[in-house]
């Protein structure tokens, strides 16, 4: 293949004389004659192409650096509901590191030995050797001299860059994060910086176990440090102990819980320990964990925090499932396939982690979502609170309490008192005659009264029309330091006497003795008197007046204080009202 005709004259006219002429006559043999006609034409030709005018240099413009690209209009979905707390409380701590003394501790040790290993043995290898030591000794001492050099580098700068804290604060108008970072030296004061949310991103997710991830979604915390005692149990201390610190310095050689950001305008990478307080409004500016499933459950590595199951609609705000249409192509009785998931850019990408999930029909998705509206599941939390006598599992310790003078003890289980009053718990628990006896005596309260008590323990109930028993076992439950007992005591004086006032005067000034100061029951009384007066639905005797004489100021501010609630007519505050005060 031959060159064109100018490029070959300009190159032919600079090496006419050269090596390239001889080689081009030895590769390919040519007359005289042939090769000066080939040399005329090529000058002809030259002449009349015209020569190319320089073009003005223009100032090259450098490429976006994948640095600056990183951060290019990122603004994280779902910032302006941080933005809104941040501005109504100031502050909001997104993160709070552990303690990291121990690391710390490591980490100058190992880097201590290892530099007194190299500094010693070089002093002895190559300064002061004892006896004259081989070429290839010298060699292996100084490689591994510098080998241990290295490894005490490596153990300092792991503790370069350690996050303690950061905190969303509000500084002119707009929101911040607020990062303190560890100083290279110790025993100084972590240095501050505040950059906008877009400014951060994760550069190396904290990758966790698929069998950490529960059922809900959500991941299972680590295990909190175990309350052990040395006095107690010194080998299972001790045992700990070194547990501990072989996490720690396996933490400082693999790196391993360290989540790596990367802050616009700042140099390097920032380690953030997931060990620490991570809040969940922290999720809104970035994610900061990845699930890594096995090979043979081909699935998408990302996780996502989610929010509180809606029956109907899904997880709100977070996770968005396929839903099935009329339209959908699978009817009920057909083959299925794999469930489709979408997902939202709220905070991460998701995968559903049950590899065996099916697409639902539209027959099968609407009886689910149906059933599940109706009869939602209850979690374990709730059973326990709707249940009271989840308690008694494993319970078999009976506690007496004798009620009066002359009636049968009660024979209550010891975990079902303790939860539900704070006076049998301090009792049974003490060093006193109660807690050694496991016995309990209530000279001056009625059978009657802490058999409703009773009653309510075991069934989370008690049934009674009677309005001065019903005063009686609400000032029982203030005195065995029982608050829900005592609500539901109210309730049913609530309901009796909302639309009309049955308090006896004698009643009002047993209440009056018997209460203290602002308690839902007084104040509830007193109104509910002084709405009858004020409705004429309560008409008082000379001597009804005379007994109430020491409630007459209560009754004078009750009326002021109602006052304040009323529009048109006259009507009662709400049962809220008087719980949400105590």
């Amino acid at each position: 293949m031959f060159p064109r005709s100018f490029v070959f004259q300009s190159f032919l006219q600079r090496c006419s004389r050269g090596s390239f002429q001889s080689l081009y006559l030895h590769s390919r043999p040519l007359s005289p004659r042939s090769f000066s006609e080939a040399t005329r034409y090529a000058n002809s030709v030259a002449s009349r192409v015209p020569l190319r005018p320089k073009s003005s240099s223009r100032p090259s413009i450098p490429d976006p650096t994948e640095q600056t690209l990183k951060f290019a209009g990122r603004r994280p979905a779902g910032l302006g509901q941080l933005e809104r707390k941040v501005a109504k409380l100031g502050s909001v701590v997104l993160f709070e590191a552990p303690s990291h003394r121990g690391y710390i501790l490591w980490a100058y040790g190992i880097a201590t030995y290892t530099f007194a290993f190299a500094i010693y043995n070089s002093h002895i290898v190559f300064r002061d050797p004892k006896r004259p030591l081989a070429t290839w000794v010298k060699a292996l001492w100084g490689g591994l001299c510098v080998i241990m050099s290295m490894m005490g580098t490596v153990a300092i700068t792991r503790t370069f860059r350690l996050i303690k804290a950061v905190k969303a604060v509000h500084v002119n108008g707009a929101m911040y994060l607020r990062f303190s970072v560890r100083r290279t030296l110790p025993f100084r004061k972590p240095w501050q910086f505040d950059v906008l949310p877009r400014q951060v991103a994760f550069s190396r997710q904290l990758v966790i176990d698929p069998n950490r991830v529960t059922a809900d979604g959500q991941v299972m915390a680590y295990s909190q440090k175990p309350d052990i005692s040395f006095f107690r149990n010194p080998l299972k201390m001790i045992s700990y102990i070194f547990f501990r610190n072989f996490l720690i310095v396996r933490q400082l050689v693999t790196t391993e819980d360290f989540i790596l950001l990367e802050v616009q305008g700042q140099k390097g990478w920032f380690k953030m320990d997931a060990n620490g307080f991570v809040s969940s409004d922290l999720l809104l500016v970035g994610n900061p964990v990845r699930v890594k499933y096995s090979s043979s459950v081909p699935m998408e590595t990302d996780f996502r925090f989610f929010t509180p199951f809606d029956p109907l609609y899904g997880r709100s705000g977070g996770e968005q499932f396929y839903y099935p249409t009329e339209a959908s192509p699978r009817r009920y009785g057909e083959g299925s396939t794999r469930l489709v998931v979408k997902t939202s850019s709220l905070l991460a990408q998701y995968h559903d982690p049950i590899p065996a999930t099916k697409e639902p029909s539209y027959e099968e998705w609407r009886w689910e979502t149906e059933w599940k509206a109706q009869y939602p599941e209850e979690t374990l939390g709730k059973l326990k609170t709707n249940n009271p006598l989840w308690v008694l599992s494993g319970d078999k310790e009976l506690i007496e309490v004798a009620v009066g003078e002359k009636a049968a003890p009660w024979a209550i289980h010891k975990k079902l008192l303790c939860s539900n009053s704070s006076f049998f718990q301090v009792a049974i628990n003490s060093l006193f005659r109660e807690g050694r006896e496991k016995k309990v005596i209530l000279r001056d309260e009625a059978n009657e009264v802490f058999s409703l008590f009773v009653q309510w323990l075991y069934s989370g109930s008690f049934t009674t029309t009677s309005l001065p028993l019903l005063l009686r076992a609400y000032v029982l439950g203030d005195k065995l330091g029982s608050h829900r007992f005592q609500v539901y005591a109210f309730d049913k004086i609530y309901a009796m006497n909302a639309s009309r006032c049955y308090f006896t005067p004698e009643q009002a000034v047993w209440v009056n003795e018997n209460t203290m100061p602002n308690s839902m029951l007084r104040n509830f009384t007193i109104d509910t008197i002084a709405m009858g007066l004020v409705n004429n639905t309560l008409i008082p005797s000379d001597d009804d007046w005379n007994l109430m004489a020491p409630l007459y100021l209560q009754i004078l501010l009750s009326v002021q204080s109602l006052a304040k609630f009323q529009n048109k007519a006259w009507r009662q505050k709400s049962r809220l009202h008087y719980i949400s005060e105590n």
